[in-house]
């Protein structure tokens, strides 16, 4: 662990230059000399009143001469085959430097201009910066892994995600969607940490549970309604009485919620104690039945998984009328938990398998507690990837390999803690689909079968 460093001189670069090192992209920097003897020194941006982000621990320095190699080296750095190739034949050598960067605890401003005539090269700091300790962009595994690429020259692992995040990154500033899909990129990538969304909802999301448990009908119905769109269910019917519709609620004689794809499903949902209005002794439940089948036809309806969203119990009759018609009845709080979830881990919610256990007992409000327990097996499954994630990054670090194999994952979990024994078998299965390119939480060696480690999974 890197502590107690006083830092007195900073290597200039380009703008460019100095965000891809600072943002995870890049880990090498070009200069005007060989320096092998200052293993410390801060990035800093050429320009006006340039602002000290980073500092960096030099980790090895090569020259090139060779021009041919200027494609090699362009697939691991920021720079164009065109660009290196010109100048390793203007110079007749480049100086590449492979640099771990580090965060600053307090970034500081410096005075003036530093001229573009300085890229490349070292100027005086007019105070020296202390860093108390190491805070490296890149955890240890992702980058050895990087620094392994790099010094090997090999080609980058997906050269059209990379380039389709550079491309999306001129758009991000003045696009919020653009800048979501390109953060999202950089983590797949290994240029960035993870940023975890537990605990990052949007508004809307709590409300789900404060409207249900309110008498605010009309914001629940619209929350609800949300909320089947969030977990992947839709509806293309032009039909406002059996919608999905957020921005068409509150009318009489409609169904409250009308999921069409991947599966039908006919619900209710009713705020506070209105599940059981003092005029009709089966309340949600026979109103489910009435308006499902005052809008839809007798097979939609049939053919359709009933549901109703309410606090509390029902009462005698209307739970008698809940489970005769195999109705599930979930709190807004489990509505809530489902897209949490969702919102968390997008891919985790597999709707197909939601269905069966919609569709068999238990029916009425016990139907909670079922899909509850369909929500901690996910957070289960989850939890043991989250920890197999974790190891395979722990043993490349403790073993300083750029990759493990599967017996060592298989050894390292048997002796950690965890709610369910795999075999290595088991174990096979999930390092594969980890690395899955859609996943993009490990990669790995085919030839070899071995695995590296790419982002944590939080959960």
């Amino acid at each position: 662990m890197i502590s107690n460093i006083s830092i007195t001189t900073a290597l200039c670069l380009s703008k460019e230059d100095t965000i891809a090192l600072i943002s995870g992209r890049s880990i090498a920097a070009l200069s005007r000399v060989f320096i092998n003897s200052v293993p410390y020194f801060a990035i800093c941006a050429t320009g006006d009143s340039p602002k000290v982000e980073a500092w960096a621990e030099l980790i090895s320095s090569r020259i090139y001469t060779d021009a041919d190699k200027a494609e090699a080296l362009s697939w691991n750095t920021i720079w164009s085959r065109e660009y290196l190739h010109d100048r390793i034949q203007d110079k007749n050598r480049i100086f590449l430097n492979i640099l771990r960067i580090h965060h600053l605890e307090s970034p500081i401003i410096l005075e003036g201009n530093i001229s573009g005539e300085k890229v490349g090269s070292f100027i005086k700091l007019p105070q020296s910066v202390t860093s108390q300790s190491s805070n490296p962009i890149l955890n240890e595994a992702t980058f050895l892994h990087r620094k392994q690429q790099l010094e090997n020259l090999t080609p980058p692992e997906h050269p059209e995600l990379e380039e389709l995040q550079s491309t999306i990154d001129r758009y991000a500033k003045d696009h919020p969607e653009a800048q979501d899909f390109s953060n999202d990129l950089q983590e797949f990538l290994g240029w960035a940490e993870p940023k975890s969304a537990i605990n990052h909802f949007p508004d809307w999301i709590p409300e789900i549970t404060t409207s249900g448990n309110s008498s605010d009908g009309d914001l629940f119905e619209k929350r609800v309604r949300q909320a089947f769109l969030k977990l992947g269910f839709t509806n293309l019917r032009n039909n406002p009485n059996a919608s999905l519709n957020p921005e068409s609620t509150g009318g009489s004689g409609g169904i409250d919620f009308y999921c069409e794809f991947p599966y039908s499903i006919v619900g209710e949902c009713k705020a506070s104690i209105s599940l059981q209005p003092n005029d009709n002794k089966n309340g949600a439940p026979a109103q489910l039945i009435k308006l499902g089948h005052k809008n839809l036809t007798k097979e939609e309806y049939d053919c359709a998984i009933k549901m109703i969203v309410a606090p509390g119990e029902l009462n005698t009759h209307a739970k008698k009328t809940a489970i005769g018609n195999q109705m599930n009845v979930i709190s807004p709080e489990t509505l809530q938990r489902l897209v949490e979830l969702k919102t968390s881990h997008p891919g985790s919610i597999n709707l197909l398998k939601l269905k069966p256990c919609l569709e068999v007992a238990p029916f009425g409000t016990d139907a909670d507690t079922k899909v509850n327990e369909f929500i901690d097996k996910i957070h289960q499954r989850l939890n043991i990837r989250s920890v197999i994630i974790r190891l395979v990054r722990d043993c490349q670090e403790k073993k300083r390999s750029n990759d493990v194999d599967v017996d060592a994952i298989h050894t390292a979990y048997a002796f950690s803690d965890h709610e369910i024994s795999l075999d290595s078998k088991e174990i096979s299965d999930i390092l594969i689909e980890l690395s899955s390119p859609l996943t993009g939480y490990l990669g790995r060696n085919q030839e070899t079968n071995r695995f590296y480690f790419l982002r944590d999974l939080t959960v």
